[in-house]
């Protein structure tokens, strides 16, 4: 899960969520102090019921706000982070190497070999996004899956060379897995 914080910001934040909620039970322990003293006179009895009804409402206001300024901010408008692919390729190897026992070697031709892959995928998807605001048409998407399709293939031939026969197998059980997952995941929403 990413962060729209760096961790000096969420401890402020933290805290400004923690002082915003202290302050509001305050009020509300005040308000609740002062709705005991009752009296006997009806017409203050009456004033009194509407400053309680007042109070309440202004305290469970406060607490709703509160509460709404504590939950973590997403990104504005549900937007997709920008696409790293120094990043990508990283946390890629970095997964390969745990599933694969990758040596040292194996572990940094996998990692040129990733950001090779993951840079030719963002020109690819820069691509699509600049050839206009139209989504591309199905002519355009076909000839774009196929150089994919061909980008991967050259990267499962080259990373082939790399590891070794049952590093190789393993790899290609793991994918296949993944794709799976892929498939049966659902739909994301459209904007």
């Amino acid at each position: 899960m990413y962060s729209v914080f760096n961790s000096k910001e969420k401890i402020d934040f933290f805290l400004f969520s923690n002082n915003f909620l202290i302050s509001a039970l305050n009020l509300l322990s005040f308000i609740v102090s002062n709705l005991n003293k009752v009296t006997s006179n009806k017409t203050q009895f009456k004033n009194m019921m509407k400053m309680k009804r007042f109070y309440l409402l202004l305290a469970s206001f406060v607490l709703v706000c509160g509460m709404a300024m504590a939950q973590p901010q997403g990104e504005p408008g549900g937007q997709r982070r920008a696409f790293d692919p120094s990043k990508m390729a990283e946390r890629r190897t970095e997964q390969m190497t745990k599933e694969l026992s990758l040596n040292d070697m194996q572990k940094a031709a996998v990692l040129s070999l990733n950001k090779e892959l993951f840079s030719n995928m963002q020109a690819q998807g820069a691509k699509v996004r600049t050839e206009g605001s139209d989504k591309p048409d199905r002519a355009e998407m076909k000839e774009i899956r196929k150089q994919m399709k061909a980008m991967r293939a050259d990267f499962n031939e080259r990373l082939q060379k790399i590891l070794t026969p049952e590093q190789y197998q393993k790899y290609q059980k793991n994918e296949e897995a993944r794709r799976e997952r892929r498939a049966n995941r659902p739909p994301m929403p459209q904007n």
